[in-house]
């Protein structure tokens, strides 16, 4: 696999972490907003004119099937994911797929620092309640697409 790879997490990269609100009304817990994918277009904009694939490395890979995983996402995003990674340790496992796939450039969007080494620099670590909208984070990877994708036909 020659195309360039973003692993991409779910939570606090296309979502911040608690994107369900829940109220008790009239002493019922009642979903009040969902926020699930809000910064899924941050993303399609930025990698919607470069040829690149999308592989999951988010925890919802252990409850989804890799269909499930891409029919959460919005479609032309959901096209974009050709796999995810297996195993527990997040970085081991981004290593094991790239070492299996011979992907050549990478990055990876992730929020959680500690699983990753501090010299990891493929690693574009998201902040909490901003994400990929962040646009220092917009900024890292566009130079990243610019580099090393080809523009999609």
């Amino acid at each position: 696999m020659s195309c360039p790879t973003i692993f991409l997490d779910f939570d606090d990269v296309l979502h911040p972490a608690d994107y369900l609100d829940f109220h008790t009304i009239n002493g019922e817990l009642v979903l009040v907003s969902d926020a699930r994918f809000c910064w899924a277009d941050d993303l399609w904009h930025l990698i919607s004119e470069f040829d690149c694939h999308l592989v999951i490395h988010s925890s919802w890979r252990n409850s989804y099937t890799l269909d499930q995983l891409r029919s959460q996402l919005p479609t032309a995003l959901g096209k974009r994911v050709v796999g995810f990674t297996v195993g527990e340790n997040r970085h081991q496992s981004i290593l094991a797929y790239v070492q299996k796939t011979q992907v050549k450039s990478y990055i990876i969007l992730d929020d959680a620092a500690d699983e990753f080494p501090r010299e990891c620099v493929e690693l574009l670590l998201c902040k909490d309640n901003m994400g990929i909208s962040s646009p220092e984070i917009q900024k890292k990877m566009t130079q990243f697409l610019k580099k090393f994708c080809q523009h999609a036909v």
